[in-house]
């Protein structure tokens, strides 16, 4: 899902006419775009996680400083939203 979709539901949910019910529908697109996201960045990282796992006999993961990686503001959105922590707790539960 591209970032701008987000964005797209996310102006959608600005201000409505009270009683209509367009404010919850509009929550509600952004709460299914940002569950799709959610479901993407999951299953890429169980495939990734899985196929580093198989594809070696020793996986080595370094502590990284991750709050000085993002004062950096031009790679900082994707550091953000990489998930490092989750997919360092898939490789350590599939490595045992």
């Amino acid at each position: 899902m591209r970032p701008q979709a987000v964005g797209v539901g996310a102006a959608s949910a600005g201000p409505h006419a009270e009683g209509t019910g367009e404010p919850a529908k509009a929550r509600a697109k952004v709460a299914k775009i940002h569950c799709r996201i959610r479901d993407r960045r999951h299953d890429f990282l169980h495939k990734l996680s899985t196929r580093i796992i198989r594809e070696n006999q020793t996986v080595v993961i370094e502590d990284l400083n991750v709050r000085n990686l993002v004062g950096n503001h031009r790679p900082a959105r994707a550091i953000s939203d990489a998930s490092w922590s989750q997919l360092r707790r898939m490789l350590e539960y599939k490595a045992d």
